[in-house]
């Protein structure tokens, strides 16, 4: 909630820093040294997106560290109450389909970062299906895979 006092957000955007660092390997000398950032909106831009292949929900084995990271840093930082795991999905299927399939990818990282140990009720998931694409006129292979995505905001943090 946006309460219009200043050193609240400043509060918010340094424990958001601190998460993204953490979840980049910087903040505990990590074997991942490239930057992460956060957009206005509290989103959590990971530069490992977690991606996913055609049609299928499964987490892939190359996007575990990054999860890994995220997972060990919500444990240690209770602060952050409350993240959305927004899952997407590019045009090729039905809207239904998309809505479908969006929701059970973000379903699924979520209960990866259950089994490592996050609580659940911090971690919310919700299907965006292809409302969202990275780039709208992209429709290039490698276009609708950035679009085969999952994405994580801050929602709530505790003051």
């Amino acid at each position: 909630m946006r309460s219009g006092r200043p050193r609240e957000w400043v509060a918010i955007a340094m424990a958001a820093a601190a998460l993204l660092l953490a979840v980049a390997g910087l903040a505990h000398g990590g074997q991942d040294d490239r930057p992460v950032t956060i957009d206005t909106a509290r989103h959590l831009v990971l530069l490992q997106p977690i991606y996913f292949k055609i049609d299928r929900k499964r987490v892939r084995h190359a996007f575990r560290p990054a999860l890994d990271r995220l997972a060990g840093f919500l444990k240690k930082h209770e602060e952050i109450r409350l993240v959305r795991i927004s899952g997407h999905a590019d045009p090729t299927g039905s809207p239904a389909w998309n809505a479908k399939l969006s929701l059970l990818r973000a379903e699924a990282v979520k209960a990866y970062l259950v089994a490592q140990g996050v609580e659940p009720d911090r971690l919310y998931p919700s299907g965006e299906g292809c409302e969202h694409p990275v780039i709208a006129e992209d429709v290039s292979e490698d276009g609708l895979a950035r679009d085969r995505r999952v994405v994580f905001q801050i929602l709530e943090i505790e003051r």
